[in-house]
């Protein structure tokens, strides 16, 4: 559960974490969004070529209620420590 403020605040501490240091993985955003890393989530993330950027939308969930969804305009990539 979160909501899109919280979302956002994550979005832009993560963007900061990019510009200073020039990566960051999707276990970052991960931890700042109250998720558990994957075994997988360190290998991915995003760097100063392409910030992280959430964009929103709606579904309704299994038992019908409504979800937000959200996705990036960019998605991870594995090289992203690289800025080649």
């Amino acid at each position: 559960m979160s909501s899109v403020e919280a979302i956002k605040k994550a979005e832009n501490t993560i963007n900061y974490e990019i510009v200073h240091h020039m990566y960051a993985s999707l276990s970052q955003f991960y931890e700042e969004i109250g998720l558990a890393p994957t075994r997988h989530s360190d290998e991915i993330g995003w760097n100063t070529n392409n910030l992280l950027e959430v964009v929103f939308s709606a579904t309704m969930s299994d038992d019908e209620r409504p979800c937000m969804v959200l996705d990036y305009t960019v998605g991870p990539t594995q090289d992203y420590t690289k800025l080649y």
